[in-house]
């Protein structure tokens, strides 16, 4: 009985152990069931931001829907973050799909790569103006 008693008790500690383990590489706080119902939530701003970087995909789209630069940053610093559209899990570089009307009337939604030494702009989006754009 003895023998039984011990073997129970290690492998008690066994998966109480390995629940310890998973809690630490798993990172997962626990869920709160007050969290807010919104689809979006406001950028955080950083005092220091990686440089920006546009692929051929986002510049094919900007001049395609008539968006500048200076629009996209302008999203970039004040627009908040689509939740829905985003994965801030992906792997190397989580992504991020920022939203805001520019001064011209677009409402405008841009994804970015936040990666840690540049932030890529991938594509953007007029949200409620289609256009035929040759982009791939």
């Amino acid at each position: 009985m003895m023998q039984r008693t011990t073997t129970v008790y290690r492998i008690s500690q066994k998966v109480l152990l390995l629940f310890a383990v998973q809690a630490c590489f798993c990172g997962c706080e626990p869920q709160s069931n007050t969290a807010p119902d919104k689809k979006t939530e406001p950028a955080v701003k950083e005092e220091k931001q990686a440089p920006i970087y546009y692929t051929k995909h986002a510049r094919c789209r900007m001049d395609c829907r008539e968006i500048t630069e200076q629009e996209i940053e302008y999203v970039l610093d004040n627009g908040t973050i689509n939740q829905r559209k985003s994965d801030a899990h992906q792997k190397p570089c989580p992504t991020y799909a920022y939203e805001a009307r520019t001064a011209d009337g677009q409402l405008v939604r841009v994804v970015i790569a936040d990666c840690p030494t540049e932030r890529r702009v991938i594509t953007c989006i007029d949200l409620e103006n289609d256009y035929e754009c040759a982009c791939y």
